[in-house]
């Protein structure tokens, strides 16, 4: 195996595992985690409280430190909210990270659908690694 190509695996950027919408989270002395009324949809036109949860894994330790940048956007693509994490680092023996994002108070007309982007950030000059799109409705 060629230097590069180790040095490829080593910096590979996470792989987002699974998003999910919820109402809220709790977690226990333990730390396990519990997701209160995840959804697909959100009903409209009253202002939304809700957290965006993201699963991110590494297969190698990776010696960067991210950031993830969560933008919503309405079917126009004006961006509603912009938010970001702390950052956090997968170069450890756990190569696992959980990411919660809160929004408050988004108020959104029903019928409509809208774009969640998900954008993983290389610190420190915060160039973007990875980008997926969800789509979030609201009824």
């Amino acid at each position: 195996m060629s230097d590069q190509t180790l040095e490829q695996l080593w910096s590979a950027p996470p792989e987002l595992d699974a998003s999910l919408f919820c109402r809220a989270f709790t977690h226990d002395v333990a730390g396990r985690l519990a997701l209160l009324q995840i959804f697909h949809t959100l009903p409209g036109e009253t202002a939304q409280d809700f957290v965006i949860v993201n699963f991110w894994r590494s297969e190698a330790p990776v010696q960067h430190d991210y950031t993830e940048c969560v933008e919503m956007r309405n079917a126009d693509g004006h961006c509603l909210d912009r938010l970001e994490t702390t950052p956090f680092s997968l170069g450890g023996p756990v190569r696992r990270q959980t990411n919660f994002i809160c929004c408050q108070g988004l108020v959104l007309p029903s019928g409509d659908t809208y774009e969640v982007w998900l954008s993983l950030l290389l610190l420190p000059d915060r160039r973007e690694v990875a980008r997926h799109l969800r789509l979030l409705e609201a009824t």
